[in-house]
């Protein structure tokens, strides 16, 4: 939803870019987000990996599950592993599988 609503204010932001740029000026566009949404599903990943309800605060509201550098739950990490995911999707599988056929081939030599 709130890609949508962002989306309805780029025709704006590209004229007021481009009269910026006309009169001289540097133009510098910052798009920001708290990544919640990303971190939620994290988050959720994590719970189900430790086999926690939703309904069990136990694990969530432990200090340990949000610290701790294999744990810790990072908003800007988690944004760029999805977009990362989403956007290279195709090309990650490729190698992936390029990889594993590499791993095979040396496995019977």
């Amino acid at each position: 939803f709130r890609s949508l609503i962002t989306s309805f204010k780029v025709p704006t932001l590209v004229q007021q870019a481009r009269e910026a740029l006309a009169q001289g000026k540097c133009v510098v566009i910052g798009l920001q987000s708290t990544g919640e949404a990303h971190t939620q599903r994290a988050m959720n990943a994590k719970m189900e990996d430790n086999d926690v309800s939703d309904d069990d605060n136990e694990l969530a509201d432990n200090a340990d599950f949000m610290a701790g550098s294999d744990n810790m739950l990072s908003a800007p990490q988690e944004t760029l592993k999805f977009v990362v995911s989403k956007v290279w999707e195709d090309e990650i599988k490729a190698n992936r599988d390029r990889r594993l056929k590499e791993i095979a081939v040396r496995k019977e030599i």
